[in-house]
């Protein structure tokens, strides 16, 4: 489970944190520069004798800050040296959820050593591992066990940032020996360039052409759904979230999920909110567009109708509920919360885009059973 906050991190605490570096100029020439179709938070070039991955701006707010980080041959890497990764990785230990799912489609669910917390993981493989004493849940933010993730000897741990709060704990681990990745997924804009993420978890396993390939499979029947609904006249206004703390929350027109409403032949209904943040909405500006929608999708953790009607009578009045067209992405969940929707989906969101699209447009997919998705009744 991740906290994202919105933090723009000072000048001082970008020069206090430990960066790895290369162990050449950014300046020499790579023999290879992978190039990213989607994404927009890393780099890879290759060497004769390394591979360097750059991620950028990698939490909310970050501006013109680069990590890099430098993957050599495991015989090429002194134990202790946090400024170098051994790969192949062998032991990771995964900080989100997201990072199990990456592995796991790469067939490395057997590399998970060490996750943050365990029981909202979904992949069966993981948690398998779990079960069997293989892989430790390391807690998370204050409460992360450094005990723990030492005694685990990870080849290298992956991590996620939210600015400054986030540099002791990498410091932390570097003091302990363990090399710790910023990985920057969660900020992608768009569903392709998370998924295509999958390319730096490839690099640290040494195996970039099964990340290739499989990204490249992933992006063509994504866009092949796009494409069949693109001619679509027809664009159905959707409507989405529910309140939470008594604020309705709904993102900007650039969105990740934005994003896929269009590529699913919909129309959002506040397109006029800018950017990729979330905007508070009044609970009376909320209702008066799903009074005019024709689908509500992601209604909070509501399981039934009947959970809608409850936390608020007044929303058993908007159209997509009193037209059964009411849509949850809880279709895949643990016991305790976990969604694989937040997981694996991100890793394949061609089969998130293929369950919007028969929402949205259920005559072009007959006989669509919804994967990540499920219709409240």
């Amino acid at each position: 489970m991740r906290s994202f906050l919105p933090i723009v991190l000072s000048l001082c605490a970008m020069l206090a944190c430990t960066r790895p570096q290369p162990n050449r100029s950014a300046a020499q020439a790579a023999d290879a520069v992978d190039t990213t179709l989607y994404a927009k938070g890393f780099s890879i070039s290759r060497y004769a004798d390394s591979t360097v991955v750059r991620v950028r701006n990698p939490w909310q707010g970050a501006t013109d800050v680069e990590y890099a980080y430098t993957l050599v041959d495991s015989a090429l890497r002194r134990a202790g040296d946090v400024s170098r990764i051994a790969v192949p990785a062998r032991r990771v230990v995964c900080m989100s959820s997201s990072y199990v799912a990456f592995l796991d489609a790469l067939g490395c669910a057997g590399a998970v050593v060490g996750v943050s917390g365990a029981n909202y993981i979904f992949s069966p493989a993981v948690r398998t591992r779990i079960e069997q004493g293989l892989a430790g849940d390391v807690g998370y933010g204050q409460v992360l066990n450094y005990e723990l993730i030492a005694s685990l000897k990870p080849d290298v741990l992956l991590c996620f940032g939210v600015g400054a709060e986030s540099l002791p704990m990498i410091d932390k681990l570097h003091e302990l020996g363990v090399p710790a990745m910023l990985v920057g997924e969660y900020l992608e804009e768009h569903p392709l360039g998370k998924a295509e993420w999958v390319k730096v978890l490839g690099a640290l396993m040494g195996l970039d052409a099964r990340a290739d390939s499989l990204f490249s499979s992933i992006a063509q029947r994504y866009q092949q759904v796009a494409q069949q609904v693109a001619q679509q006249q027809e664009r159905p206004s959707v409507f989405l979230n529910m309140p939470y703390k008594d604020v309705w929350y709904t993102p900007g027109c650039e969105s990740y999920f934005v994003q896929f409403i269009r590529d699913a032949g919909g129309r959002y209904l506040f397109d006029d909110l800018e950017g990729s943040r979330s905007y508070p909405i009044s609970f009376e500006r909320a209702l008066g567009a799903g009074l005019q929608a024709d689908v509500w999708m992601c209604p909070g953790s509501a399981t039934s109708l009947a959970d809608i009607a409850a936390f608020d009578p007044r929303l058993a009045q908007v159209r997509p509920y009193r037209q059964g067209r009411v849509f949850n992405n809880n279709n895949r969940a643990t016991p305790h919360g976990g969604s694989d929707f937040w997981e694996s989906g991100t890793v394949h969101p061609d089969i998130i885009l293929r369950d919007m699209a028969a929402i949205c447009h259920p005559a072009l997919f007959p006989g669509h059973e919804l994967y990540y998705f499920n219709q409240l009744r």
